[in-house]
């Protein structure tokens, strides 16, 4: 726990100078998120304290940040399996206005804390340097003889009845001319993502990670939970009539409203073993973004008391839209299956705090080390799945941030699962 944390309000701040301050600085970690709805926005510097595990965490801290991997147990390449962590430095911004949050741990030291702060008014947004071009062709993990071999797995074990459903990931890599600005490459994206998540995390120079998901894990205010169901994926066109359309026949989809029922039902399974009941608190609708979009449930849950927020994430992560179904079984089988680490994609980050708690789930992300660029994607694969229908499902979900620096990449995809 941090030895003293301060808070005072701050005026004539703009949330475009958030990345340019963050940048500015010479503290480790630096971290970006935003809520979905853009309501909650926080940029953050340096660590004060930080919690091994859940039972760590101190139930009076003001707010805990937290990141985990898609597997608990696995570490990924000098990146924890787990962090929960409280900052030196929080900017934040909120309907309220700007808030800065101080906490000094036993480690923190004040001289770099000053001149980190003392550039906060300082700070004005910049023209963005760009992106350096790539190099080298992109590469992908596994390659698709590999990716049609998995798919092909997972159809037999679904016959079998051990599966109906497992989705597969795919790490697809490509080498820059010179090492990017993470920052740079995170604006660029940012600029062309709609109703997302944005979740920048960089432990050290040169390497970090980004994710623009669609996907909450949960959100509790007070003693009320909300989660969601976010499967079944079609296109999204341009024109707004032909996209009115679109989302009609989505909604109209016996298969995607199939699968999408089958997401809804495993949540509220996995929160009643937890003594939470879970309820759908309005009508099926669609979840817009950039050429895509996803049938969205809300659900909502109650309990008194309500378990912990450590326990509700355990609980439902991962979600069917980036594990499978039965969910241990289909763990059992990426485990044993699939080629890639994962890391943190399709793992979940957010904050934890008394009042209140959210978590997204981490798809749609990238991982920057150096001048490579590792995009990660996911496919559901059931039983009538066509594996070179679903590699080309994988390109499309990554179709966004190439066409960022891949001349050719379309931003529209085309019929796709959520992960």
């Amino acid at each position: 726990m941090p030895l003293l944390q301060l808070e005072e309000p701050l005026g004539g701040l703009a949330t475009e100078a958030l990345v340019p301050w963050l940048q500015a600085s010479d503290r480790f970690p630096r971290m970006l998120w935003q809520s979905r709805d853009g309501q909650l926005t926080v940029a953050a510097l340096g660590l004060a304290s930080r919690f091994k595990a859940p039972q760590e965490h101190p139930t009076h801290a003001r707010r805990i940040w937290c990141v985990a991997g898609f597997d608990a147990n696995q570490s990924w390449n000098g990146y924890p399996a787990h962090l929960s962590y409280i900052p030196e430095i929080e900017l934040e911004h909120s309907p309220a206005g700007w808030t800065l949050r101080i906490s000094l741990g036993p480690e923190t030291s004040v001289e770099q804390l000053q001149r980190s702060l003392a550039t906060l008014h300082r700070i004005s947004p910049e023209p963005d340097a760009g992106l350096p071009p790539v190099v080298a062709p992109v590469r992908h993990q596994p390659q698709q003889p590999q990716w049609c071999q998995q798919v092909g797995a997972v159809q037999r074990a679904i016959a079998d009845g051990e599966l109906q459903k497992v989705v597969l990931a795919r790490q697809s890599s490509l080498r820059f001319e010179a090492a990017p600005s993470l920052w740079s490459l995170y604006r660029s994206w940012s600029q062309q993502a709609l109703n997302c998540y944005r979740f920048v995390f960089e432990p050290a120079p040169g390497d970090g990670f980004i994710s623009l998901s669609p996907e909450r894990l949960m959100q509790r205010s007070g003693d009320q939970l909300l989660t969601e169901a976010l499967a079944g994926t079609a296109p999204r066109p341009s024109q707004s009539a032909e996209a009115r359309d679109a989302s009609l026949e989505l909604l109209a989809d016996s298969k995607n409203r199939h699968e999408h029922q089958l997401v809804i039902e495993d949540i509220q399974h996995k929160l009643a073993s937890i003594g939470l009941s879970c309820s759908q608190r309005c009508e099926t609708s669609v979840l817009q973004q950039r050429g895509i979009q996803h049938l969205h449930q809300l659900l909502q849950g109650y309990a008194n008391p309500m378990p912990a927020d450590t326990l509700i994430a355990h609980t439902l992560h991962p979600t069917a839209a980036v594990g499978g179904l039965p969910g241990e079984a289909a763990s059992r089988f990426l485990c044993h299956n699939e080629s890639l680490v994962r890391g943190w994609y399709a793992g979940y980050c957010g904050y934890l705090a008394p009042a209140a708690a959210e978590l997204a789930v981490t798809i749609r992300s990238a991982r920057l080390q150096g001048n490579e660029l590792q995009l990660f994607a996911g496919a559901g694969i059931v039983a009538l799945s066509d594996p070179l229908a679903e590699w080309q499902e994988l390109d499309q979900k990554i179709a966004l941030p190439l066409s960022l620096f891949v001349p050719g990449e379309e931003h529209v995809s085309r019929r796709t699962s959520l992960s």
